[in-house]
């Protein structure tokens, strides 16, 4: 069959056609002309040799094009396809080859919608070969093919390779909340309800709530949750404290044959009401002897009559321990003595008192003298500067200085910086080219201890939340990043569908002399109270809390987690008793 085919000549042609036929008043044909073959010349003649340039002879000189360069970089994966899940959650393994030595890499991954994720920057080896795990930052990636890009930054050698995405086997079951949204005041009288469809009637169910601090909780296991006669699961979450973390909150449900669904809700802040009550200590020095011995007495005064609180002391480290729950009496107070088993540290000690019922806050300090009869004073961090660009913080000759002083003297310190998204940012150490998650150091005699921070890749303007651990305690600062242009964001993990992450508890911290395995899989989900098995892939549910260690892997449903396999899990707050 011949195709018809409309030059750029012919339609000058037609073109002119019109215009003449309108300036003397004819029509213009309404059918096209037959295709007009006229070739076309200049008066002085065509140039039919080779590409030519003027030699400084003035004799002409033949120029060759070289052909392209074909590039030896290569990208194998280990896989051609994965789960929305386990991409996200084990990540897709692959060899590069081919490359500059020791040149750094830029990988991306673009989604079938077209969108395009950074990965952190990789640098190969002295052969030019690496091998890498890449990890979705996103609970559940795009379905369909994307394509993992990998160029380098001297060689400019590039290749890519096609990844599939597929649907989740197990995610079967819908999950839905309602409301999806409510106020911290609301939430302590008006329950959220949770429902779940797609289970076998009478099936037994394991429920997970995730919240924003980082918290974990295996909802109703003494109860032996089940759906009803008609495969319906419904339960009913209230809070018990006003106090309940503001933030996006994850609902997980498994069945007893593993499929599983996700779901969340809202909980807004809501401000907390001025009270006229009073939190004070009899004796705002005690020595440590004291303290261990008589214990340190506090008394609350004026407060809501039969009001249960919620009573929390920050040592001088910043480590928050929870002391327990007490209820006021009929005129609002109550006195008791804090006691303790171990010999306390020096410093200065926060006790806080917080109202289940309106969320209100009472606070006092206290110090603990040291063996030369003072308080010393509480550790601290310093950031400068505390607001950079992006690029700023890439720069490895830029950064900002994390200045840690006070603290003891030869102190293994861990500091970590945490994205928006809950992601932790991957810091420049020397030691390993693609970056480390936990920069580690050491105090000096005099408690101080400065480490500069720079990105090992990129990451999007926000504000984040540095983490120093040192001791038993976590100090926490925030770090103000600002866009590197007006005009050009940069690329950065989309946040996951929930920001909560899976979190130690607030006494433990990354271990100082431990980096984490990027061997170690995931932990199983069996039942919320089953430990997990380190050779065991977790199944795709929702767990109670995946193991804190450096080591531990995420499990399938419901949960956030590192950027990639194995890094320690965030610091986070004490969790909240939220429901009931």
């Amino acid at each position: 069959m011949m195709r018809s085919r409309v030059t750029a000549t012919s339609l000058a042609v037609a073109t002119i056609v019109g215009v003449l036929a309108s300036v003397v008043g004819v029509a213009p044909a309404a059918t096209a002309a037959a295709p007009d073959d006229t070739t076309y010349s200049i008066t002085q003649g065509l140039d039919t040799s080779p590409a030519t340039v003027g030699s400084a002879a003035g004799k002409p000189a033949t120029v060759r094009f070289a052909a392209p360069v074909a590039s030896p970089a290569r990208i194998d994966l280990v896989q051609a396809s994965a789960e929305r899940y386990w991409y996200w959650a084990t990540g897709v393994e692959a060899t590069l080859s081919g490359f500059a030595p020791g040149e750094s890499v830029t990988a991306t991954d673009t989604s079938p919608s077209g969108a395009v994720l950074t990965f952190e920057r990789l640098v190969v080896g002295a052969d030019g070969t690496l091998t890498h795990t890449f990890n979705a930052q996103v609970l559940a990636p795009e379905v369909g093919a994307h394509q993992l890009r990998v160029t380098g930054s001297t060689s400019g050698y590039s290749a890519a390779a096609v990844l599939t995405v597929t649907d989740n086997a197990l995610e079967k079951l819908t999950v839905t909340t309602t409301p999806a949204s409510i106020s911290q005041q609301q939430y302590l009288r008006q329950p959220v309800t949770i429902r779940a469809t797609g289970l076998k009637p009478r099936e037994k169910v394991l429920f997970n709530l995730l919240g924003p601090d980082s918290s974990a909780q295996a909802i109703g296991v003494r109860e032996g949750l089940r759906a009803d006669a008609n495969g319906v699961f419904t339960y009913q979450l209230r809070s018990l404290t006003a106090a309940v973390p503001a933030g996006v909150w994850t609902v997980g449900i498994q069945s007893s044959t593993g499929i599983y669904g996700n779901g969340t809700f809202t909980v807004t802040s809501s401000p907390a009401p001025t009270s006229a009550g009073t939190l004070a200590v009899p004796s705002p020095v005690i020595s440590t002897a004291s303290f261990m011995i008589d214990g340190a007495a506090f008394a609350i005064r004026n407060f809501k009559k039969f009001d249960s609180f919620d009573l929390a002391l920050t040592t001088p480290s910043g480590a928050v321990r929870a002391i327990g729950t007490s209820r006021t009496n009929g005129i609002g107070a109550f006195s008791d003595r804090i006691v303790t088993t171990t010999e306390p540290a020096p410093g200065t000690y926060t006790l806080t008192a917080t109202s289940r019922s309106t969320g209100s806050i009472l606070s006092t300090t206290f110090g603990v003298q040291g063996a030369d009869g003072k308080v010393p004073l509480n550790p601290s961090i310093s950031v400068a500067p505390s607001t950079l660009s992006v690029s700023a913080l890439e720069n490895p000759n830029g950064g900002t200085a994390v200045t840690l002083r006070n603290a003891p003297p030869s102190s293994n310190v861990v500091v970590s910086l945490v994205s928006p998204e809950l992601y932790v940012v991957l810091l420049r150490d020397g030691s390993t080219p693609a970056g480390t998650r936990y920069l580690r150091g050491t105090t000096d005699a005099s408690g101080t201890l400065t480490l500069t921070l720079t990105s090992a890749r990129v990451w999007n303007p926000g504000t984040y939340r540095l983490e120093v651990y040192v001791g038993d305690g976590v100090l926490r600062t925030p770090v103000v990043l600002t866009a590197a242009t007006a005009s050009s964001p940069r690329s950065a993990p989309a946040a996951p569908s929930a920001p909560a992450t899976t979190a130690p508890s607030p006494t433990t911290k990354p271990s100082p002399t431990t980096s984490p395995s990027p061997t170690t899989k995931p932990s199983p989900a069996a039942s919320p109270t089953t430990s997990p098995s380190p050779t065991t892939k977790p199944s795709p549910a929702v767990t109670a809390k995946p193991s804190a260690t450096p080591t531990a892997k995420p499990s399938p449903a419901a949960t956030a987690k590192p950027s990639t396999p194995g890094a320690p899990a965030l610091g986070g707050t004490t969790p909240a008793p939220v429901s009931r």
